[in-house]
């Protein structure tokens, strides 16, 4: 047994590095299916029927290649799967990307991890919000990018992590990935007026039904 599994390794290129398997030399963070993206919820059936896992790579802060998932709305599923390859040319580092049904749809757990997220069915977060509406993360058009060093700060400045541009993977609206979100059309919460989502990038669907900015 031993022996055939060194052959099927040897066949494949799979290693091991930092305790997760890479694939001739791509370290895999996320290699779900479907229906281990989307998990065992009460979330409501026709949102997770929209659903999709784009398959990602991109640049880790360890200077290696990545493999990782993102769960978002099929419509822009291609866009989100181009936007990445276009980050990843690039050379900017994500910390991971692994669809948010490991952190157990928790999403302050999956910022202390800085993992890269899409689809959540939950609430609006965060100072001065409206908790009771549904955030564009519900609908799968949403995207939270390195989101514990890009945190959300308040109108008054108040902030649960500091926000310091400069620093590897920060974003400012003339960082590259910000401004390749931005000529596809998505918003960036760091222009928000009542708020700055430095982490956010969201994309209204075609007929706007979710509305206006929620993170």
């Amino acid at each position: 047994m031993i022996v055939c599994l060194s052959i099927l390794q040897a066949l494949v290129g799979l290693t091991w590095a930092q305790g997760r398997p890479t694939v001739r030399g791509l370290i895999v963070d996320s290699n779900m299916t479907r229906a281990q993206a989307l998990g065992k919820n009460q979330f409501p059936a026709s949102t997770l029927a929209r659903m999709e896992v784009v398959t990602v790579t991109y640049n880790g802060f360890d200077h290696r290649r990545h493999q990782g998932q993102i769960v978002v709305d099929r419509a822009v599923a291609k866009e989100v799967k181009h936007i990445f390859d276009e980050i990843e040319a690039t050379g900017y580092p994500i910390g991971k990307v692994v669809p948010i049904v490991a952190y157990g749809w928790d999403d302050d757990v999956s910022i202390a991890d800085n993992n890269t997220s899409g689809f959540n069915y939950r609430h609006v977060i965060g100072p001065g919000q409206n908790t009771h509406k549904l955030s564009h993360h519900s609908y799968g058009r949403a995207i939270d990018v390195n989101p514990k060093i890009n945190p959300f700060v308040a109108a008054d400045g108040s902030t649960s992590r500091p926000y310091v541009p400069g620093k590897p993977g920060v974003l400012t609206l003339d960082s590259p990935v910000t401004r390749i979100f931005l000529k596809r059309g998505w918003t960036w919460g760091g222009t928000w007026r009542t708020g700055h989502d430095y982490q956010h990038f969201e994309k209204m669907n075609e007929r706007g039904v979710t509305g206006r900015a929620t993170r």
